[in-house]
């Protein structure tokens, strides 16, 4: 289970995410949406690599919001941008972002921006 306790997020000093807390159970699926100028970015940059402000983030209820970068990749979570780069997969199938959104993670591996 993923888990957020009062978290704080921002930039510095401003806070652009304030006392959020949710909690994602094992096997469940979630989705952020928002207007642009949302925050979104930042609340899915905190949840996978960088540490809040404030609050907790637990998962399977060990804490991991203070553990750097390279112990905090959440199994099984990607981020989608929203910039329209287009991928290829080598054999040519299609669809690979919302596979890989889907937790495809052997696509993961053949994915290259077209040139």
């Amino acid at each position: 289970m993923l888990r957020l306790e009062k978290v704080t997020a921002g930039y510095g000093a401003t806070r652009v995410i304030e006392d959020i807390s949710f909690e994602l159970p094992e096997h469940g699926l979630a989705g952020v949406l928002g207007r642009n100028a949302s925050a979104r970015p930042r609340f899915l940059a905190t949840i996978m690599a960088i540490p809040p402000q404030s609050g907790s983030i637990q998962l399977a209820g060990t804490e991991i919001g203070s553990q750097p970068i390279e112990r905090r990749s959440l199994p099984a979570s990607a981020n989608v941008p929203q910039e329209r780069e287009i991928f290829s997969v080598p054999d040519g199938r299609g669809e690979p972002d919302r596979r890989l959104a889907a937790g495809s993670w052997d696509l993961a591996r053949d994915l290259r921006p077209l040139s």
